[in-house]
């Protein structure tokens, strides 16, 4: 492998999920988590898919799914071709996970939510400039927090319609060109200032080339402000997050990591079905667990795959990947935007509603 291919693979030395690649028909490359399974750079490509040549061989320029034999049984797995060979991600409560949830009660919960909910905020408008003028600080404090209670509420709908929407392959995308470094300074840039007032630092690594993708613009930005928020939530200390772009080929690799922030193997298992299990949640900091699935079926609807892991050295990292060039001829391209899915409040304070502070919910700020 080439230098700036050996590069790119580092970033998934650290994640949970099996990733390997293979070139020529032969593994050279396993992280830790593959290697556990028993995958070893020099074995036999086919002796993990078998069956699979005819789906490999369809589409050697497209991102395939295929099914691979690990140690621990037959995964679901993404191919993706990369330079000189294929990236083979091994998929973990994949979109098939928590089908016990009843999908349709889900969705009208959350089309019954909206109603009340746009009710609220049309009433705190009008009330809250009256209740201002008191100038009374306790006064304030009460708007403050009602003001968070209700983007709160707006997000866990956002989530349970969207997630619902997702897992009953009903969510579309519009996608429009996009230069990805530009994006993703843009929504570092509008989403820093909120993480300093949540005692959390944001920054971004962004190459120096042109990156161009097509991409749902929403939808990428809320994948990165979940990572951002779940990152601030679980962190012991201080959060130290930076957002890196990496190209390789015909992919972007898109890494958000925190040197704060650690998942336990009893985290990373149920990273993406938590919120099909009847367990108690851990501690009043988790969700309902709506979010990271939500983030996993965007990305793979985008021909991504998403990845997830603590590094030996600590924190946490959440890689995922977005197909380069042209997509296929079944997504619909648009350049006018599609309908806000937060309803045109500001999505940095909705995604990030459940980690900030209530000064920054004063009514003078939101309303």
């Amino acid at each position: 492998m080439n230098s700036s291919l050996d590069q790119l693979l580092q970033a998934f030395d650290c994640v949970a999920q099996p990733v390997f690649f293979a070139s020529a028909g032969q593994i050279t490359y396993a992280n830790t988590a593959a290697r556990q399974q028993l995958v070893a750079p020099g074995m036999a490509l086919d002796a993990l898919t078998p069956g699979s040549r005819p789906v490999l061989d369809a589409a050697p320029d497209g991102a395939q799914q295929l099914s691979v034999q690990l140690a621990g049984g037959v995964y679901n797995a993404v191919a993706r071709p990369m330079e000189g060979g294929r990236l083979f991600v091994v998929q973990q409560g994949g979109p098939d996970a928590g089908t016990g949830v009843q999908l349709q009660t889900l969705a009208s919960v959350a089309r019954a939510m909206r109603v009340p909910l746009t009710n609220l905020f049309g009433a705190a408008g009008a009330v809250f400039p009256r209740l201002e003028e008191l100038e009374e600080p306790d006064v304030q404090r009460q708007m403050s927090s009602i003001n968070r209670a209700l983007y709160q509420l707006m997000h866990l709908s956002c989530n349970l319609g969207d997630f619902t929407a997702a897992a009953a392959g009903e969510m579309r995308l519009l996608r429009e060109k996009t230069e990805l470094c530009d994006f993703f300074y843009g929504v570092v840039a509008r989403t820093e200032p909120l993480c300093a007032a949540a005692g959390a630092s944001l920054a971004c690594e962004l190459p120096q080339k042109l990156v161009n993708a097509w991409i749902d613009r929403q939808k990428i930005e809320r994948c990165v402000l979940n990572l951002v928020s779940n990152a601030i939530r679980h962190a012991d200390g201080p959060a130290r997050i930076r957002l890196r772009l990496l190209r390789s080929g015909k992919q972007a690799l898109v890494q958000v990591a925190c040197n704060q922030s650690a998942f336990s193997d009893a985290d990373l298992a149920e990273a993406f079905s938590r919120h099909a299990t009847s367990a108690p949640l851990p501690s009043p900091n988790w969700g309902a667990g709506f979010g990271l699935p939500l983030v996993q079926h965007i990305v793979q609807l985008h021909g991504g795959a998403m990845m997830i892991g603590s590094p030996g050295s600590g924190g946490s990292v959440v890689v995922f990947s977005l197909p380069l060039g042209e997509p296929d001829a079944q997504t619909v391209k648009s350049p006018i935007a599609g309908m806000d899915y937060a309803g045109g409040f500001r999505h940095e304070l909705v995604e990030l509603a459940d980690v900030l502070p209530l000064e920054v919910f004063d009514s003078g700020n939101v309303n």
